[in-house]
């Protein structure tokens, strides 16, 4: 799967809050050897807040932490890419609910990425700034056509991936487009980490959770034009992306360390 293909390039890119630095109240991180290939990386979110990152390098779980895309990245050593590391962490007792969406690679609790960050600042000796700069940016708007994802059938208890809250998966498999349980801010998220690498803001005023097939792919080969196929596909569905300006972030990495282990 395409989208698959990218978990380590991309991640859930826009100016981000900063939250309250509060912290897990139990959490583990081990190495991960992936010489032999890993299967099911990415991200879970359980019922109580409970996260697990699987298999994850460091400038991946930065970008987990930051609701950040990989281009949004500068910085760090060949480490922080090559060496993974699994995190299971559980948030203080009674200090939920949370909300349980999540993708491959993202945390949609604004609460459990500030506690994530507070932990690479704790036990990976993390220190990053951001820093923002004028330029191009593009917005995601409604087209001509109508709008043709249909409202989601899944419910964020409802287990997938044997996680519940699963949500926001795009795929392009076979030259068709695929949307689960996706929103239109993660849809614009997507076409910013994975095609523009640059911010693209949903202005669509389409609220709620969407699927799709596409039932008749105009560009039938992976290996064509991805940009170009996912164009197309916002066009089909009754979106599109214009050009626009305004404000970049980077999160630049000051320094980090290996972690002891558990």
């Amino acid at each position: 799967m395409r989208y698959a293909s990218l978990l380590f390039a991309a991640i859930l890119c826009h100016a981000q809050a900063v939250y309250p630095q509060s912290g897990f109240e139990v959490a583990t991180i081990k190495p991960v050897d992936t010489t032999k290939g890993v299967v099911g990386a990415g991200v879970r979110v359980y019922p109580g807040g409970r996260v697990f990152l699987h298999a994850l390098p460091l400038k991946a779980l930065i970008m987990v932490a930051y609701d950040a895309g990989y281009w949004q990245l500068s910085g760090g050593e060949d480490w922080m890419e090559k060496e993974s590391y699994d995190i299971e962490a559980k948030p203080p007792a009674q200090s939920g609910p949370y909300s349980l969406r999540h993708t491959m690679v993202g945390i949609g609790d604004e609460r459990l990425r500030g506690m994530l960050q507070t932990l690479l600042s704790e036990r990976f000796g993390l220190k990053v700034h951001r820093t923002t700069t004028t330029g191009p940016v593009y917005l995601l708007e409604r087209g001509s056509k109508a709008f043709l994802p249909v409202p989601t059938k899944y419910t964020e208890d409802q287990p997938v991936n044997d996680a519940p809250g699963y949500s926001g998966e795009i795929e392009h498999v076979g030259g068709h487009w695929f949307l689960f349980n996706t929103s239109a801010p993660q849809l614009a998220k997507f076409a910013s980490d994975h095609v523009l690498h640059k911010p693209v803001i949903d202005h669509t005023g389409i609220d709620g959770s969407f699927d799709y097939r596409d039932p008749d792919a105009k560009i039938d080969k992976d290996d064509g034009d991805f940009g170009e196929s996912f164009q197309v596909f916002l066009r089909d569905i009754g979106l599109k992306i214009i050009s626009s300006s305004g404000q970049e972030l980077t999160f630049v990495i000051e320094h980090g360390e290996k972690p002891s282990q558990n």
